[in-house]
């Protein structure tokens, strides 16, 4: 387990089990740390996919759509990724 400002791409690959992704939301929005990450691991994971399974967990103040919607289009969406 590391803290999103210490993981890093290759920790993405290499990762062999469940991944977790664990942010409070701030301003309607994931915390930075982990918006740095995405944007840190982003368009080198871009053209991977994986098969590997995803776990969320949000502690949203406001009602967590922002959060959950973005976190979502990030790693489903725009990009061919099945899964981080």
């Amino acid at each position: 387990m590391k803290k999103a400002g210490d993981a890093t791409l290759e920790d993405l690959f290499d990762s062999r089990r469940i991944r977790f992704l664990g942010t409070p939301e701030n301003f309607g929005y994931m915390s930075g740390m982990v918006k740095d990450f995405f944007d840190r691991t982003y368009y080198g994971a871009q053209e991977k996919v994986f098969h590997k399974p995803l776990l969320f967990s949000f502690s949203a103040g406001n009602d967590g759509t922002g959060e959950i919607r973005e976190s979502e289009r990030i790693c489903f969406g725009s990009i061919n990724l099945n899964c981080l």
